[in-house]
């Protein structure tokens, strides 16, 4: 019980760990979010400033740069949110292999029991037939004294 007390506690750690990476993540995409916002307004006030062909293709390539680092972020967070699931998944295994051990555990000591509680009947039967041929020859002998005092009477 300790045990899974303690991997249960390593697990919401672990999960615990993973939301706040996630959380990170967030905050990196909100953060890029504004530095496409920003981006998008420099861009914006460059082209009024600049000719036309210039802040095109300066905007573009900042708009592809973005969306690269989007998707990246993206791609990040699908993998650690694999690895995470394989954790759970290992964890879960454990779980259900310690359980199967304790399962098999108590039946050897349920069927060890059986065995001394049916030694304990046999030996306390054999007890019961010495004790009844014990009785029994002792009768036998009173029963011969009797005779041979009767016979000297």
């Amino acid at each position: 019980k300790i045990q899974a007390m303690q991997r249960g506690k390593v697990a919401r750690a672990q999960v615990d760990e993973l939301m706040a990476q996630k959380a990170a993540a967030e905050a990196a995409a909100r953060t890029t979010a504004a530095m496409f916002r920003e981006a998008e307004e420099e861009a914006a006030e460059e082209k009024d400033e600049a000719d036309a062909d210039g802040a095109f293709a300066a905007a573009a390539e900042l708009e592809d740069t973005l969306e690269k680092n989007a998707a990246a972020l993206k791609i990040q967070a699908m993998q650690r949110g694999k690895v995470a699931r394989a954790q759970v998944d290992e964890l879960m295994a454990q779980k259900a292999a310690a359980e199967a051990a304790a399962r098999t555990t108590a039946a050897m000591f349920r069927e060890a029991e059986e065995e001394a509680a049916e030694e304990k009947d046999e030996a306390d039967a054999d007890g019961a037939f010495a004790a009844a041929a014990e009785l029994e020859d002792t009768l036998e002998k009173n029963a011969a004294a009797l005779k041979i005092q009767a016979m000297q009477r």
